[in-house]
């Protein structure tokens, strides 16, 4: 759910972003930015683990790489969802093994191992599901349905959203310490 919401709120930021190359602009910054903190929690993972297990191509190297295809994905509208379906089927038929080097593919190799995994094929589609369902929901960037939902609650969600980096950066660290605890206690 967390990669098709990220698709659709690209989505309405390519609609409000007016211009191929603003676009350009706008998601290479953004991907590029996910992109280096990925870098640096695999470093910090590789680190920690002593290279066992490491964040390989995790959630912010995909939604980061993601972000600077949406310009290209954007394009092609709904027929982004003719290669979503095609990494599903490639997915669903088997990647063959390979080095590790094209884990970011979803090729790696056999003894793989990673705590957060989550390579181009299939996620990448489910990205691209995203943008198709924004299209959906927000045409032209305005909700296509009213809602009358609760100020405060949806106030509070909007507080997450604005802020899911940070939550993300800090929940990471926090569920660590809490397993790394239970784990010397003896309760994992």
């Amino acid at each position: 759910s967390f990669i098709g919401i990220a698709g659709i709120s690209a989505h309405l930021k390519s609609e409000k972003t007016h211009g191929f190359w603003r676009q350009i602009h706008a998601f290479l910054k953004r991907g590029g930015e996910l992109l280096l903190i990925g870098a640096g929690i695999s470093l910090v993972t590789w680190w920690v683990m002593q290279g066992e297990g490491y964040v390989v191509f995790g959630i912010l190297h995909l939604i980061g790489t993601a972000l600077i295809l949406t310009p290209f994905l954007y394009r092609l509208g709904y027929y982004v969802l003719i290669p979503a379906a095609g990494l599903i089927l490639i997915a669903v038929f088997g990647l063959p093994a390979g080095p590790l080097w094209l884990a970011w593919i979803g090729i790696c190799p056999e003894d793989f191992y990673s705590v957060d995994y989550t390579p181009l094929i299939p996620w990448l589609s489910v990205f691209m599901i995203g943008l198709s369902t924004g299209r959906i929901l927000f045409p032209s960037g305005y909700p296509r349905y009213s809602l009358k939902l609760p100020e405060k609650p949806v106030r509070c969600l909007a507080f997450f959203g604005r802020h899911s980096l940070a939550i993300y950066l800090i929940h990471q660290p926090v569920l660590f310490l809490l397993i790394l605890t239970f784990s010397k206690m003896g309760g994992l």
